[in-house]
């Protein structure tokens, strides 16, 4: 085995989108010490030209270096490529040897690989150069600011809730119960008139929000805590451009509310989403 094949093996198995690790836990990986170079000088991580042997550990396992720290010594690794590629069955008497043992896998043949090169070959460069284009990796994210809109003060009655704006938002509640912590993520359309049906523990006015769920986990809360992404607080990013989300849109409000279900779980907190 290589000296960097460890490395190379232990990208392709990773299941992260990206990696940091030091370069002391890099060189546990390699059974073996950096050279000075890779301690000393960035460019030693250069993804570039992708000829030197260390590069061709992590490109070839579908990975690149984002960022090294020399001073800090760690070193950042993004996917570039998320999945393998779909290869196209080819008949079962295509995917046996010459000898007549099974590959293994489908691939395709090379008279079909010939004939899709060739009805690639017909497509005006304009159209291949589109293709190329739309089938470039996607990064898609969500930023969320979130505001407190306050504690839960209970009473007699149940739970009393903090006065909102009447806006589009996605809402979170917080309900502490002994040491667990649950998150409950709901996107509405009005922000207050949820609050109020949660405090009736009824449906909203409009018939959609499941309330109910929220205002039977808040019963035997210790503590409720609750904050909000109104208009203004959430963008969504492609490529890491992107534009504010419009709360009003279900589409976009919907894209922000997982966004925010995901995030409360890489976090450790148990996480539910209501549609609201």
């Amino acid at each position: 085995m290589a000296k960097y094949d460890p490395l190379k093996l232990h990208l392709a198995g990773l299941q992260d989108f990206e990696w940091t690790a030091g370069f002391d836990e890099i060189e546990r990986i390699l059974g073996s010490a950096l050279p000075a170079s890779a301690t000393a000088h960035r460019t030693w991580w250069a993804n570039s030209g992708g000829l030197l042997v260390h590069q061709q550990a992590w490109l070839t396992a579908g990975w690149r270096v984002r960022q090294v720290d020399i001073s800090r010594r760690n070193v950042t690794f993004q996917r570039t490529r998320l999945g393998a590629a779909i290869m196209r069955h080819a008949p079962e008497s295509n995917s046996r040897s010459r000898t007549g043992a099974h590959s293994g896998s489908a691939l395709v043949s090379r008279s079909e690989a010939a004939s899709q090169a060739g009805r690639a070959a017909v497509l005006p460069a304009a159209m291949r150069k589109a293709l190329e284009t739309s089938r470039k990796p996607l990064n898609l994210s969500a930023r969320i600011d979130w505001s407190e809109i306050g504690p839960g003060r209970r009473d007699g009655a149940g739970w009393q809730l903090p006065d909102a704006g009447q806006v589009p938002a996605l809402c979170r509640f917080h309900i502490f119960s002994g040491d667990g912590h649950r998150v409950l993520v709901v996107i509405t359309r009005d922000l207050d008139a949820l609050l109020r049906a949660v405090e009736a523990g009824e449906e909203d006015g409009g018939g959609t929000a499941r309330v109910r769920e929220v205002a039977a986990a808040m019963a035997g809360a210790d503590h409720v805590v609750v904050d909000a992404a109104t208009p203004g607080q959430a963008w969504i990013l492609v490529d890491g451009r992107g534009h504010k989300a419009d709360l009003g849109d279900d589409g976009e409000r919907w894209l922000v509310a997982w966004a925010a279900d995901v995030g409360n779980r890489q976090a450790g907190l148990e996480s539910v989403l209501i549609a609201s």
